[in-house]
């Protein structure tokens, strides 16, 4: 196959032509600079190849016009978030939700602030908030006006390699978009501290005024809440959108998110023959796992039906989990597996809840 043929590029050869290029210029990057050079530069040479043909016109539409098919679609739901500061006025994005007279944006927009407000087009309206989750870097916001909810993800994560778009309002500007690559998905921050759930982690440059956002995929469907970045702004992170709806029904539901427990504590790093595993380091005294048989050194195979080898995985299984509800976890204790099915209450206000989200500050994870 010939990267030039009769006399039009061939454009699925596009994206290894440029990495080399570039990698030849600079002579070194580093590996997931490559791979987010690579995708998006194959995103693009099929989104012209599909739309040119099999010679590959460059008549044909670039990814830019798909970003901007995205962002024209979402615009309808964007709102930009005004909060009165003993700083000044603070600027943010947010977006519709629910029945459309919610907003969703970013905690830390509103828990500094004196008074906040929203605009939606040409209109202005205060805001009451209904709920602020400093975990998680949500707020809920209910405005007297009615807009377009944007479609919330309650699938999987997306892949790795993802393309994925940010929209907002940057300096306090004109909402627009930025686009990148979904390039992994973090329990824990550079710092080693735990988020509250996994994050999506993309290379979309987050500029001053798109947090508290909705993080779009192709479709123009939400599949994160952009909470903040790394890296002078280089990696932006992202709540995924299953995580979001579980924080926003509790918001409304009860203005605050009740988070689930059953009495056990964990101790990461564990193994089983040459697998890392959790084990049960203490359980607390007339706690459902208490009263169901669960001891101490046991190992935790599975909670919810989802695998446990992890820390990690211990949070993520565990943050959607609704109170009233039930929870089933699997053990194994002296090579018996044995399986509970436990209620769950709210933690005690006594019990330590650790913080999470970005930025600010980063805990331990939360104990089941």
């Amino acid at each position: 196959m010939r990267l030039f043929a009769g006399g039009s590029i061939n454009l699925l050869l596009l994206p290894f032509a440029i990495l080399a290029s570039v990698v030849m210029l600079t002579g070194f990057v580093s590996v997931s600079r490559c791979f987010s050079i690579f995708l998006t530069v194959l995103w693009s040479a099929v989104s012209l190849q599909a739309a040119g043909g099999s010679q590959g016109s460059l008549d044909a539409t670039p990814l830019s016009q798909e970003v901007s098919r995205i962002f024209q679609q979402a615009s309808p739901s964007l709102v930009k978030i005004r909060v009165a500061s003993p700083l000044g006025t603070l600027t943010g994005s947010g977006f519709f939700y629910g029945d459309g007279s919610q907003v969703v944006t970013s905690s830390n927009m509103v828990v500094v602030g004196d008074g906040i407000w929203v605009e939606y087009g040409d209109q202005k309206a205060s805001a009451k908030v209904m709920g602020v989750d400093r975990r998680s870097c949500v707020a809920l916001l209910k405005v007297d006006l009615k807009g377009v909810p944007l479609p919330i993800s309650t699938g999987e994560l997306p892949g790795m390699g993802t393309q994925l778009v940010a929209a907002g309002f940057p300096y306090n500007l004109d909402a627009s978009p930025t686009f990148g690559t979904l390039l992994g998905f973090e329990s824990k921050s550079p710092q080693g501290k735990y988020f509250c759930t996994t994050h999506i982690r993309s290379d979309i440059r987050l500029l001053p005024g798109l947090v508290g956002g909705p993080l779009l995929d192709r479709s123009g469907t939400v599949v994160g809440l952009v909470t903040g970045s790394m890296d002078n702004g280089a990696t932006t992170y992202a709540l995924p959108a299953r995580a979001l709806g579980k924080v926003v029904s509790d918001l409304t539901q009860h203005g605050t998110v009740r988070t689930g427990w059953v009495g056990i504590s964990i101790e990461a790093g564990s193994s089983v023959g040459l697998q890392e595993a959790v084990a049960v380091k203490s359980v607390h005294e007339k706690a459902p796992a208490a009263q169901a048989g669960i001891q101490a050194g046991d190992t935790i195979v599975s909670i919810a039906g989802y695998s446990i080898r992890r820390g990690e995985d211990v949070v993520d299984a565990t943050f959607s989990i609704p109170v009233g509800g039930t929870l089933d976890v699997a053990v194994r204790r002296g090579g018996k597996l044995l399986s509970y099915k436990l209620p769950v209450l709210e933690r005690p206000t006594d019990t330590a809840l650790p913080l999470a989200g970005i930025p600010t500050t980063l805990q331990e994870p939360a104990q089941p």
